[in-house]
């Protein structure tokens, strides 16, 4: 019953999900094969026009399906998720940050980062009741490990910080771990087999992904295939702020000429979808398309191209709103 029950708490949890929401830069010690980083800045979401309607709906659904599952109305649902964890998450969960080194299985490599409040409400003591549950020191932490599933162990360390407030750092494997926990104590990379990455952050940012390796069927054939080509990196990040969505693309090249190409490919498909609504004005999908690309830009700085664009968040939440009644 414990089980049952946490992995219910742990559904709206991990629901709201995937570093610091307001300071310039993240950095997280990873594996130096990780393959994308993806955060997800809760704060700025619930703050935001669009961020909140569609993190409305999300918890939404999470809770219908936990309300469903203990046979219960909505409100009742999410005051026993709160009585489980200890905590309202939605209200104590700060951040979630999120890392893989591949696509196709995710979950055996899987890292992630909570950021909370003052407290971790009841989820030390939850990991009692998994199955294998140990305890062990390291460099006087505590990793927990469990396995919630056969043949899979969950490790788990909890480090309060300056602050005071707490982070949940959580991986299927325990080297992932004991790296964070090395660089929350201030120590310096050692060996090949960790990296320390860094995700640009800024006020008011929803949401940052930094892609440093694309999945293996965009590589393939096509014109993902010949970007791919050409390209080291890429990161996007979406923010929100004085009612406008900024969505920003950032592509990194290896040589100067090869970052050019990308501004022109970038340039010139914002100028195709343009073309196509003139072409097309009955069209009302292209006419908002093009509406919301009037004031992309694409821009070079020798070997890193930028796309930016602000959309209106009124148009955006409307939107939203539309495609949530045809379902």
């Amino acid at each position: 019953m414990l089980r049952i029950a946490l992995a219910t708490a742990l559904l709206l949890l991990g629901s709201l999900s995937a570093p610091v929401a307001h300071a310039e830069e993240a950095t997280y010690r990873l594996p130096s094969e990780t393959a994308f980083i993806l955060n997800l800045d809760l704060q700025a979401v619930r703050k935001s026009e669009v961020g909140g309607r569609l993190l409305g709906v999300v918890v939404d659904k999470a809770i219908e399906k936990i309300a469903e599952k203990g046979n219960t109305d909505r409100e009742a649902a999410l005051k026993q998720v709160e009585d489980i964890l200890g905590f309202n998450p939605l209200e104590e969960v700060k951040s979630i940050t999120v890392s893989a080194v591949d696509y196709e299985e995710p979950e055996n490599s899987l890292i992630a980062v909570v950021r909370l409040g003052k407290t971790t409400g009841n989820l030390e003591g939850l990991l009692l009741g998994l199955p294998e549950y140990a305890v062990a020191d390291y460099e006087g932490q505590q990793i927990h490990s469990a396995a919630p599933e056969e043949g899979q162990t969950l490790y788990v360390a909890f480090v309060t910080e300056e602050s005071g407030d707490r982070r949940i750092l959580f991986s299927s494997q325990r080297d992932a771990v004991t790296n964070l926990l090395d660089q929350a104590a201030g120590k310096s990379v050692t060996g090949e087999g960790a990296a320390d990455f860094t995700v640009e952050q800024s006020p008011n940012r929803l949401i940052s992904l930094k892609v440093n390796k694309l999945p293996a069927d965009a590589v393939e054939e096509g014109p993902p295939a010949n970007i791919a080509k050409i390209l080291k990196d890429a990161s996007v990040s979406i923010d929100e702020a004085d009612g406008r969505v900024g969505v920003n693309v950032a592509l990194a090249a290896a040589t100067e000429e090869q970052a050019e190409q990308l501004r022109q490919m970038a340039q010139g498909s914002i100028a195709m979808i343009q073309f196509a609504q003139t072409a097309n004005p009955e069209d009302q999908d292209l006419k908002k398309i093009s509406g919301m690309l009037k004031d992309a830009v694409a821009s070079r700085d020798k070997t890193n191209v930028k796309v930016s664009m602000q959309l209106p968040a009124a148009d955006l939440a409307a939107m939203i709103d539309e495609k949530l009644k045809d379902k």
